[in-house]
């Protein structure tokens, strides 16, 4: 397992959730594109390494 820091300036950290395609986060820079959209971006899990 590893961990990321995201910026709050970008991502917004109260609205995530997980999905089979990975981990969903609010983008707070492409949200102020429209406001009747919600853009995600998702981030999918790697495999890193032998395990």
């Amino acid at each position: 397992m590893g961990e990321r820091l995201f910026s709050s300036k970008v991502y917004d950290p109260s609205k995530i959730f997980l999905s089979p395609t990975g981990i969903n986060l609010f983008c707070r820079d492409k949200h102020n594109h429209g406001e009747n959209k919600i853009a995600l971006e998702v981030f999918e899990p790697v495999m890193v390494g032998d395990i």
